[in-house]
């Protein structure tokens, strides 16, 4: 039994130890990491460094510029442009784009988005966002948000 302790108190410490690493590593890298979550309607704006998963409702348009890899699931028209960008129409599915220094564009009446890296994200319309630091909601002048 005393085995079985000791183990649980080495695992437990060792979680404690990530918990306190990984954000001290993720805010060395430069202020705005880290993560939100969106949903709304409008217009929202994702500039940075990072991974960001939209789920489409087959209502508006998604431009990504600048992604590394980028990955679709689902129904819809894509168009590769001249400059890099590819822009989505009535994309009902899963869209993920990771990279350095993307530019994503999404407007819309339902937009739903994940994103974690550093960068920012501007939001206009109606909706609501959570980040690791709180949640709001979105209002028609728009608000810039720090990835946190």
């Amino acid at each position: 039994m005393k085995a079985w302790k000791k183990v649980l108190v080495g695992t437990l410490v060792a979680l404690v130890l990530v918990a306190v690493l990984v954000p001290a590593t993720l805010g060395a890298q430069g202020e705005g990491c880290g993560w939100i979550v969106a949903r709304g309607s409008g217009e929202a704006i994702l500039d940075g460094d990072g991974t960001v998963t939209i789920h489409g409702r087959g209502v508006g348009v998604v431009w990504v510029t600048g992604a590394e890899q980028l990955r679709a699931w689902g129904l819809g028209h894509r168009v590769d442009l001249p400059d890099g960008t590819v822009r989505f129409d009535g994309w009902w599915g899963t869209i993920r784009a990771s990279g350095d220094e993307m530019h994503i564009r999404m407007v819309g009446s339902i937009i739903s988005f994940y994103a974690r890296g550093c960068g920012s994200v501007f939001l206009r319309g109606s909706g609501w966002y959570r980040t690791g630091q709180g949640s709001g909601v979105w209002s028609s002048e728009g608000e810039t948000i720090e990835l946190n």
